[in-house]
Parts: structure tokens; C-alpha cells; sequence
């Protein structure tokens, strides 16, 4: 049901025969994902300490286990920020990354939680050189969480725009298949162009079905069974080739 190619894109065909592709996080943004949480940790740590201090309690028993409990955020960071940030902790969002699943869905609690348990080797033994070493040894740039997991993390920043990936590839004797296209405007165009980049980026089948259908009804046109993306990116391929020498 899902193909996936590695090497520094994930790509992965859909039930619906839609391939969608992500551009897999780099070694070093996703270092610096870890150290800006890392320094949040110890910040949140160093602050809790000094106040806890300041009531001046002399059992150190009872000072550790308040301590302890006050840094039970600390512990569980990864495994809650990720569960319920869609993947992201406040490093990762900084770093506009994202933990998915390897075959492109989102990942169950249960995954991130896999992950947050092998944090302590990735992470934390050897001050992190086994996760490093282990990402950069990945062909898709896995630490042993992810590799237990059956997750990566990917890049989402705005990849080349539509015209530098679609259109600039169109033959110049190219065929147009929906003549139609010449209802649609430039607004109506680029309102098209970025609910593709949107589906593609949320890994969203929803979006497309429904930019689909609604062109189909307002063009009058039937997509032929292509597969919705196929479908979009002719639309957009027709508009361009109708207006290129206008």
C-alpha cells in the first residue's frame, strides 16, 4: 500500500495513488532542535532549584524528593510535548520540524513514547554522540528512538515554489487537456497552488479530494481518474501553458 524511497526525501504513494513528498530534517537542525530544549530543561530546572532554596528546608530528603517533583515536567518533556503538539516540541517548532510516522502517517502516543523512552541513549548517554552517530549513519536520518519507533522527522519549510516544480517543467508543444482552464483567474490560481502546498505539507488526502470535486463542478470537467494531485497540477500546468504568451 505505501512505497517508501529514502535518501534526503521521503516519499510515499497513497491507497489514493497520490505520492507525497517530504524533505527529511537535517542532522543539524534537529541538533539544535534538542539543544534549545535541552537549555528550556535546565533553565526550568535552575529556576525551580533557586526558589525551592529559598524556603530554607534542611532535610535534604525532603529537599531532593520536592525537587524531584517539581521537575517531573523535565522528565516526561519529549514524550507530552510531542504527543501534544502533533510532533513538535518547542525546539522542533523553532526549527519548523516535525516527528511523523515512516510511512508518512502521524504518530500514535504510543510511538512517542517508544521515543521518549530510547532518549536516554540518544539523548542523554554519551552526551548524545549515540543519537548523532546513529542520525547520521541513517539513510533517514534516524536516531535508535526513531529506528524503534518506526519514525523520522521531516522538514516542513517551504519548499520551491509551484512555478520553480511544476510549471517550469512543462514542454513547450505540451498538449492542454482542460481547455476549461481558461474560466478559472490568476486569484483563483494561486488559491489552487497553495491548497496543493498546504495538502502536501499536512499530508492532507482531504484537501485534495475536495479542490477536486469542487473544480470538476465549477470547470465542468471530469478528472479522469488521474488521482487528485495528478489532476491539480494539470489544471495548473493547462492555466499556465493558456497564459504563458499573454
Amino acid at each position: 500500500m505505501y512505497k517508501v524511497k529514502y535518501m534526503d526525501k521521503l516519499k510515499i504513494n497513497t491507497p489514493q495513488n497520490v505520492q507525497i513528498e517530504y524533505k527529511i530534517a537535517s542532522v543539524g537542525s534537529r541538533m539544535l532542535a534538542i539543544i534549545i530544549d535541552l537549555f528550556i530543561l535546565v533553565a526550568y530546572s535552575t529556576i525551580t532549584g533557586y526558589i525551592l532554596m529559598k524556603f530554607d528546608i534542611d532535610d535534604p530528603w525532603a529537599f531532593f524528593s520536592i525537587y524531584m517533583l517539581m521537575n517531573l515536567p523535565v522528565i516526561f518533556y519529549f514524550f507530552y510535548m510531542e504527543t501534544f503538539l502533533n510532533g513538535q516540541t518547542v525546539g522542533k517548532r523553532i526549527m519548523n520540524i516535525k516527528v511523523i510516522r515512516i510511512d508518512g502517517n502521524k504518530a500514535s502516543a504510543y510511538e512517542y513514547f517508544v521515543r521518549w523512552i530510547f532518549t536516554v541513549i540518544d539523548i542523554l548517554m554519551m552526551s548524545g554522540v549515540i543519537g548523532l552517530f546513529s542520525m547520521i549513519l541513517s539513510k533517514k536520518t534516524q536516531r535508535i528512538g526513531d529506528i524503534a519507533a518506526n519514525t523520522t522527522v521531516i522538514d516542513l519549510k517551504p519548499k520551491l515554489n509551484l512555478n520553480q516544480t511544476i510549471l517550469e517543467q512543462i514542454e513547450e508543444e505540451r498538449v492542454i487537456t482542460f481547455p476549461e482552464v481558461e474560466k478559472l483567474s490568476d486569484r483563483d490560481v494561486n488559491l489552487i497552488k497553495q491548497n496543493l502546498q498546504l495538502s502536501i505539507q499536512k499530508n492532507d488526502i482531504s484537501i485534495l479530494k475536495s479542490l477536486t470535486e469542487h473544480l470538476e463542478k465549477i470547470l465542468n470537467v471530469d478528472s479522469k481518474k488521474m488521482g487528485y494531485e495528478k489532476f491539480i497540477k494539470t489544471i495548473l500546468e493547462d492555466h499556465y501553458q493558456l497564459n504563458k504568451n499573454r
